[in-house]
């Protein structure tokens, strides 16, 4: 399939996509299970 032949360049942009997008979620992840904890286990005003 010639559309996805990807030169050196391109592939190693999509690695550092994949790279870049990984680190997000594992920096993004624990806050996100920590707001999600708090607002679970927390009494709040509108709850």
């Amino acid at each position: 399939m010639e559309f996805l032949e990807l030169t050196p360049l391109e592939i190693e942009a999509l690695k550092l996509s994949l790279k870049v997008a990984g680190w997000a979620v594992a920096g993004s992840l624990p806050i996100g299970i920590l707001v999600a904890w708090v607002l679970a286990r927390v009494q709040f005003p509108g709850k």
